[in-house]
């Protein structure tokens, strides 16, 4: 995930709510002028939440399936992420046949058969594992104005999904349709951590539109062209939470060719399979 500055982000995702509309030129940061598909719809919700998404056995298993991918360095931008840790794949539909064959890596995928838009055709799926913040860590004026909003600071900063560009042509911009997030391990002593999105036409300095508290089994679906963010937490226990984020693309067909079937961010098999 790159983040893109705010102001910009609202400007061109307010502009593009659909694809009918025609797609857009920026330049991205090394100067190279991208197209930005946006397949957001007008009157996609920008937040559902499913309280008790899985039935307890499964939400076991996944959560002993993601752990085990935990402790590797997490792929994504670093500004953004860093501090974070765990598994990323990238595949699209035929990637996920693949997937499905791969005993170490299968156990993941019944959250993304739960989740799954049917019209969806390339996928991002993270592990993500973020620690508690220092007790003793200083905050800086801007996090500590943020602080006092009941805002920041912030463990995740505020961005735009879109993994998937990495895995495409240069010369395209793809924003995810849909992020589902599953929290498979919230501290019971953990302070902070909530989800900040704000509206479409909004940047990070406006008020948000929700501010959500994680729980463990609870799955949060918001728009891909959201601005969202993570408040950083502390933990006397110094306990993680764990969680498991997809995201969701719908990329036209004559651009799925240049999908990545399959990525795997670390080469994982030497895990033994469950």
């Amino acid at each position: 995930m790159r983040q893109w500055p705010a102001a910009i982000v609202c400007v061109l995702l307010g502009m593009a709510w659909a694809w009918f509309v025609t797609p857009m030129l920026f330049a991205d940061d090394d100067g190279v002028y991208a197209t930005l598909h946006v397949s957001c719809e007008h009157e996609q919700p920008l937040v559902q939440v499913t309280r008790d998404f899985l039935p307890h056995d499964d939400l076991a298993k996944l959560r002993a399936c993601a752990d085990r991918f935990s402790q590797m360095d997490n792929a994504l931008d670093e500004e953004n992420f860093g501090g974070t840790y765990g598994l990323m794949l990238a595949f699209n539909r035929g990637g996920l046949a693949d997937l499905r064959h791969l005993p170490h890596l299968s156990c993941l995928l019944p959250y993304l058969d739960a989740a799954r838009n049917p019209d969806a055709n390339t996928f991002v799926m993270n592990v993500l594992s973020v620690q508690p913040r220092d007790s003793a860590q200083d905050d800086s004026p801007a996090e500590t104005a943020r602080e006092a909003e009941g805002l920041g600071p912030f463990g995740v900063g505020p961005h735009v999904d879109n993994t998937a560009r990495h895995y495409l042509h240069p010369y395209h911009e793809f924003v995810a349709h849909q992020v589902n997030v599953i929290y498979l391990e919230v501290p019971s002593d953990m302070d902070g951590g909530e989800l900040v999105v704000w509206t479409v036409d909004s940047d990070e300095h406006d008020p948000p539109a929700l501010v959500l508290p994680p729980v463990n089994n609870t799955m949060v679906e918001f728009r891909g062209d959201a601005l969202h963010a993570v408040r950083a937490f502390r933990s006397p226990s110094a306990s993680r939470r764990l969680g498991l984020v997809l995201e969701q693309y719908k990329i036209p067909e004559e651009l799925y060719e240049a999908t990545a079937r399959l990525h795997i961010s670390q080469a994982v098999h030497h895990v033994p399979p469950m």
